[in-house]
């Protein structure tokens, strides 16, 4: 992959840089979806930074699955959809700022980027697919930045780096194992307007001290909470007796002690 602008598909080119192991796509529309270990980039280890120019929309599925030296990623505003896998195994990814204009990113799109400590989303995330930042082991910071994305199945699980989470307003529920194993997790802000916080959500959260809940809360699912044995402080917006009224599912002793 040495040859200057080359054809990816046809309407993108692709160029790349040995000097500084820069690979640059350029062009108009879509990045197209692969298929597990048939994207032309899987497992090059040459590419250490990666630019997307303005006028891609959507980085397919497993574009840029497993290459692992890929320190620094560009993306343009014009991305609206990042696909699933895209980024998975991207083990020397330190820091990825999503653009705003991307409204969606897909199932497990940063699996297990062991060295991303940094995620910015943009204001026009609405939702997530399952297991976006799974077994990001280094995640310390995530920026919401005014967004409210859909948080489903395992959004978070086993991101063991992260210590402390203020999910922004807007969000209306808390997935099955959004946070699950998270085990520095040590303190937790709920927004106002969290109807439900589905199985397993905080399972495993070892460390977690502390945790506001808002007043809106009706559910606690089954093991939301299991596990959670340092547990001390429940800041609740809301009196003793609406608190009481929340159903809280079997296996959350952590936190019906608190009532």
């Amino acid at each position: 992959m040495t040859d200057n602008n080359k054809k990816y598909s046809d309407f993108l080119m692709y160029d790349f840089s040995s000097a500084d192991c820069c690979l640059t796509i350029s062009g108009e529309g879509e990045i197209e979806d692969c298929k597990p270990g048939e994207s032309p980039f899987f497992k090059y280890e040459c590419i250490k930074k990666l630019v997307i120019k303005e006028g891609i929309t959507s980085i397919g599925s497993y574009a840029f699955d497993f290459c692992t030296e890929i320190e620094s990623v560009k993306l343009p505003e014009s991305v609206i959809s990042i696909n699933k896998f895209a980024f998975s195994k991207c083990e020397s990814l330190e820091e990825i700022i999503i653009p705003e204009g991307v409204e969606y990113i897909g199932e497990q799109a940063f699996f297990k980027c062991s060295a991303l400590e940094r995620v910015v989303l943009p204001e026009s995330l609405k939702a997530f697919g399952d297991r976006v930042f799974y077994q990001c082991i280094s995640l310390k910071t995530v920026e919401f930045n005014s967004c409210a994305p859909q948080l489903l199945y395992g959004t978070f699980e086993r991101c063991c780096a992260l210590e402390e989470i203020e999910l922004p307003k807007g969000v209306d529920e808390i997935g099955n194992s959004t946070f699950k194993s998270c085990t520095a997790l040590k303190r937790v802000v709920v927004p106002e307007g969290v109807k439900e916080i589905f199985d397993d959500a905080f399972e495993g959260c070892s460390s977690l001290e502390e945790i506001t809940l808002p007043k809106s809360l009706i559910s606690v699912g089954e093991f939301a909470f299991f596990g959670c044995d340092k547990l001390k402080r429940i800041i609740y917006n809301g009196t003793k007796s609406e608190f009481e009224k929340i159903n809280i599912e079997p296996f959350n002793d952590a936190l019906k002690l608190k009532a």
